[in-house]
């Protein structure tokens, strides 16, 4: 069964190349997604699609970073058996109970989440309280350990 990723701004980061290391295994992260039937999910308007459309623009006088931009928006982002895109009128309601956990900036995160069956977050956000990540209608994995498994088939 594919799996449903919903990335935060975390894929962007590295493929920017913040850190060097993290490049490499956001480029690896993306060939080894290519090549599966996996699926990543973005929410139109949302800070993540947002981030991407600077990402591509900002690449585009940089050689290194406008080839992981191109293959990252060609393989993925425009390939209906690899994104699934979202519209507000999609997006399920988060309980207010849950919705007080959330930070407002990640809102959009959890309600893809929600919205979307058998999807999980993979994230770098080591800030959300343990009691957010371990709800029993949530599921997030953290980008380190999710990465280490994926890239080493």
């Amino acid at each position: 069964m594919p799996a449903l990723i919903i990335i935060d701004e975390w894929l962007l980061n590295d493929l920017y190349g913040n850190n060097d290391d993290n490049q490499e295994k956001a480029l690896r992260f993306i060939v080894r997604l290519a090549k599966t039937s996996d699926k990543i999910v973005i929410l139109h308007n949302s800070p993540f699609e947002a981030k991407m459309f600077r990402f591509i623009k900002m690449s585009e006088n940089n050689n290194l970073l406008n080839s992981l931009s191109k293959l990252f928006h060609n393989s993925i982002v425009r390939n209906s058996s690899k994104t699934l895109f979202l519209n507000e009128e999609d997006l399920k309601p988060i309980p207010p109970k849950l919705l007080k956990l959330i930070p407002e900036d990640d809102v959009y995160l959890f309600q893809a989440h929600l919205s979307v069956k058998d999807s999980f977050i993979l994230t770098s956000d080591e800030r959300w309280p343990q009691k957010l990540v371990q709800h029993k209608s949530i599921k997030v994995l953290m980008r380190d350990a999710f990465l280490k498994k994926y890239l080493k088939v």
